[in-house]
């Protein structure tokens, strides 16, 4: 590796650690919607309904793992499995449900399948344009969740 690329190099893993400080500190910025987001996941669990995630590409990774720590073991903490679903673990529903009715409707349908009144539907989009993320929060408002 030449200097210049070593300087390169050097020069994107501090941009990215300068993403991430930047980052962390917009989460102290909207902590009180979390802390919000939080109660409400958690009253929904009381009161015996199901936490609905989705998510793109790695975001739907990301749904995936918040479903596996509900239903797993999430901080050592020994509690009952939580009742949490991501919707992108399908494939092949998502592949027919693409198909038959095109790709923006591959969690609307996912949401209408699972979701009832109370549930919570959590969608994960790092743009906030994933269209089929959006269909899915109007089914869920229409669902009323």
């Amino acid at each position: 590796m030449s200097i210049s690329e070593r300087v390169e190099f050097a020069q994107t893993i501090e941009l990215r650690v300068q993403e991430t400080l930047n980052v962390i500190q917009n989460i102290r910025n909207i902590s009180a919607d979390i802390e919000e987001a939080t109660k409400l996941i958690l009253n929904s669990f009381k009161s015996g309904n199901k936490l609905i995630i989705c998510g793109n590409g790695g975001s739907a990774a990301d749904a995936q793992h918040i479903a596996a720590e509900f239903t797993g073991k999430f901080y050592r903490i020994d509690r009952p499995a939580l009742p949490a679903i991501a919707l992108s673990t399908n494939t092949s529903s998502i592949t027919a449900i693409a198909n038959d009715f095109g790709y923006d409707h591959t969690f609307k349908r996912g949401v209408e399948a699972f979701g009832k009144k109370d549930d919570v539907l959590f969608g994960i989009s790092t743009s906030g344009n994933s269209k089929n993320i959006i269909e899915a929060i109007h089914k869920a408002k229409e669902i009323g969740m």
